[in-house]
């Protein structure tokens, strides 16, 4: 859960696109934003069309996703 957290945080701090993959009624969804806002037990992702407001511990996977520049 720590990693979690520090993850969530980085997310946070830049500005960075993340993908969130959630369980939500025995489902996975996934959602791709930037974390927005920060609680105590769940973050809110400000994707391309809304908000989404996720329990930290229903997040099954975060990964960082990097955007490259074109040249």
């Amino acid at each position: 859960k720590a990693e979690k957290l520090t993850l969530i945080d980085q997310l946070y701090a830049g500005g960075l696109t993340g993908m969130f993959v959630v369980k939500s009624d025995k489902v996975k969804k996934t959602h791709t934003g930037q974390v927005s806002e920060i609680g105590l037990k769940e973050i809110t992702i400000k994707s391309s069309k809304k908000y989404h407001l996720i329990q930290i511990d229903d997040i099954l996977d975060i990964s960082m996703i990097v955007e490259q520049d074109d040249e």
